[in-house]
Formats: C-alpha cells, sequence, structure tokens
C-alpha cells in the first residue's frame, strides 16, 4: 500500500509550485492583458463571428489577420476552427457592418468568405454578467460556510471547519484560474460566461 499520508510533505511542495506558478501568470497576465485572465466578449463586450473560407482557396491565418489589420481591426483576435472555418472576436459591430466586412475581405484574399455564425454581446450586459457572477461565487461560499457549520454542529469548532473548507476550495479554485491565465497568455485562451 502507498503511504501518501507519509508524503504529505511532497504534495504540499507540488501545491505551492502550483499556487507560485500560478501568481507568476495572474500577474504576468495583468501587466500584458490588463487584466489577470484573457476575458472572452462574455465579459468584455464585443462580437464573436464564424466566418467560413473554401479550404481549397488555402487561405490561412496570417494572411486573414493581416488583411483584418488593414482593414481597421488589428485587435481582432482570430482563431483557425479547422476546415475553413476561423473565429473572429472584436469590438462590437452590427451585423451589416460584419457583412461588409466579409466582403471586403473576400475581395482582398480573393476568396468568397461566408458569415456562418454572428455574436454581439454590448458592454452593459458584459459587466453585468462580470457582476452576476462575482455575486454567485460569493453567495455559493457563504451557504457552503454556513452548511459545513450546520454539517458538524456536533464537533468542537464548527465554524474552523467551514472556514477551512472554504480555504481549500479557494486554493483549488486560485490553481484552476492559474492554469487558464497561462493557457491566456500562451496559446490565446479566453474564458466566457462557463468559466
Amino acid at each position: 500500500m502507498i503511504d501518501l499520508v507519509g508524503k504529505n510533505r511532497w504534495f504540499f511542495l507540488a501545491s505551492w509550485i502550483l499556487v507560485a506558478i500560478g501568481i507568476i501568470s495572474l500577474l504576468v497576465s495583468q501587466i500584458q492583458l490588463g487584466a489577470p485572465l484573457r476575458l472572452g466578449i462574455d465579459f468584455t463586450g464585443g462580437t464573436s463571428m464564424m466566418l467560413h473560407i473554401n479550404p481549397a482557396e488555402k487561405v490561412t491565418l496570417a494572411q486573414l489577420r493581416e488583411e483584418m489589420g488593414e482593414l481597421g481591426y488589428e485587435k481582432a483576435r482570430i482563431q483557425d476552427a479547422r476546415e475553413g472555418n476561423f473565429i473572429v472576436y472584436t469590438r462590437e459591430i452590427t451585423s451589416e457592418e460584419a457583412g461588409t466586412l466579409a466582403e471586403r475581405l473576400g475581395i482582398e484574399l480573393g476568396a468568397q468568405v461566408e458569415i456562418v455564425d454572428y455574436y454581439l454581446v454590448s458592454e452593459t450586459v458584459a459587466v453585468r454578467t462580470a457582476a452576476n457572477a462575482l455575486i454567485a461565487v460569493i453567495v455559493a461560499a457563504v451557504a457552503m460556510l454556513f452548511y459545513i457549520v450546520w454539517a458538524f454542529r456536533r464537533m468542537p469548532s464548527p465554524f474552523r471547519w467551514g472556514t477551512c473548507a472554504i480555504v481549500a476550495l479557494s486554493h483549488d479554485v486560485f490553481i484552476i484560474m492559474g492554469v487558464f491565465s497561462l493557457l491566456g497568455l500562451l496559446a490565446d485562451v479566453a474564458i466566457d460566461a462557463l468559466f
């Protein structure tokens, strides 16, 4: 049988290493992006659209980025979704502006560009989503604390048990945030409302 309790120092060391990497990643992300995590349009507002370009046209991600920049969308994030599909995240634009953009891209790239999906999130909705997410996390933490205090009411110091459980959960959430911060820096992964 493996003696896990006897090796608890190794687990604490691994945990502290993950926490340290997470802190560094969150700080670097804050400096580079202005936020600890790369936020998607659900939290910042903007437009998401999927463009389809016939794969036979052999349009690359780099070509699409270059043309988007020349058309005034240099801050747009573009991901290759394979098989001629590209996901574009940019500032708020109307569906008419998106149609015009697709036409201009088609002319510049010498290919037919079709908008397959269009999704707009206003800045007001994004701010409300972020505020509601924060409120939900706080309410859930307080509810868990009271439930654990109630569940351990016959134990000595039930409030301490509840507080320790919330700290342990916060530790786990913090490590996940560090991972997603690192993914945002290295792989351009943005978090959305599902996070």
